[in-house]
C-alpha cells in the first residue's frame, strides 16, 4: 500500500486523506477525514474488513468502497458486492486500473479489475450497470459447493456419496452439474480451483 500511495501522490485529482494499518477505525476515521472513498485490504489484521464493509455501507452510504485483495477467491468478490462495495482489485492490478477504479467508484459506477471481471458468469451485467455481478462459484448450490469441497481434500465420488447417504449416480450427477457450472473439465482442476478459493485448509 505504500507504494500505491506514493504513486497516488502523482494524481492531480486523487488525494490520499489518511492510511489505516487495520480496519477497526476506519467508519471513524472516514468521518473525521471526509473520504470519498475508501480503499479497503481485505488483508488488512484484526477485524475482518468484510464485515467492516457493512458497518461502512450501512453507516456512510456516500462513501464508496473499493476493495483491495491478494486473493483471487470468487466467495470474496461476491460478499464484497453482495455487501455493497463499489470496486473489487487485487495487487497485481495496476496503480493505474486501481486508480481508474478510484475515480469511477467516486461517481457512483461500479468498478472491477481485468482480472476480477474474467471471474464472473459469462452474459452477467456489467460494472458500468452498476447491478449486481456474480461469480461462477454463487452458480453452485449450497450442496454443490459442499461436494466440491469434499472433491477438494481428495475424497472419492464413493466416499463423498457414503458421507452424504446419498447415491453414487446423485454424487455424479451434482459432480458433473459442478464442473459444467464452473467450465472446468477434469478432476485434478476441480480440486485446484476448491483449493484455491478457500475451500479446502491446506
Amino acid at each position: 500500500m505504500e507504494g500505491l500511495a506514493a504513486r497516488m501522490a502523482l494524481e492531480p485529482d486523487l488525494v490520499c486523506v489518511g492510511r489505516l494499518t487495520s480496519a477497526t477505525d476506519v467508519v471513524e476515521k472516514a468521518q473525521q477525514l471526509r473520504a470519498e472513498v475508501i480503499l479497503l485490504d481485505i488483508d488488512m489484521p484484526g477485524v475482518n474488513p468484510l464485515d467492516r464493509l457493512i458497518d461502512l455501507t450501512r453507516l456512510l452510504p456516500d462513501v464508496a468502497v473499493v476493495m483491495l485483495s491478494a486473493h483471487l477467491r470468487d466467495h470474496y468478490i461476491d460478499t464484497a458486492l453482495d455487501r455493497g462495495a463499489k470496486g473489487y482489485f487485487v495487487k497485481t492490478s495496476t496503480p493505474t486500473e486501481i486508480f481508474e477504479g478510484i475515480r469511477a467508484a467516486a461517481s457512483g459506477r461500479v468498478a472491477l479489475g481485468s482480472e476480477v471481471q474474467e471471474r464472473l458468469v459469462a452474459g452477467d451485467h456489467r460494472a458500468s450497470t452498476g447491478s449486481a455481478n456474480r461469480s461462477k462459484l454463487s452458480l453452485l448450490s449450497p450442496r454443490e459447493v459442499e461436494v466440491l469441497r469434499l472433491v477438494g481434500r481428495g475424497m472419492s465420488r464413493a466416499e463423498i456419496a457414503r458421507t452424504f447417504c446419498r447415491s453414487l449416480k446423485t454424487i455424479d450427477a451434482q459432480h458433473t452439474s459442478i464442473m459444467k457450472k464452473l467450465d472446468i473439465h477434469d478432476r485434478a482442476e476441480l480440486t485446484r480451483f476448491a483449493i484455491a478459493e478457500g475451500l479446502v485448509e491446506v
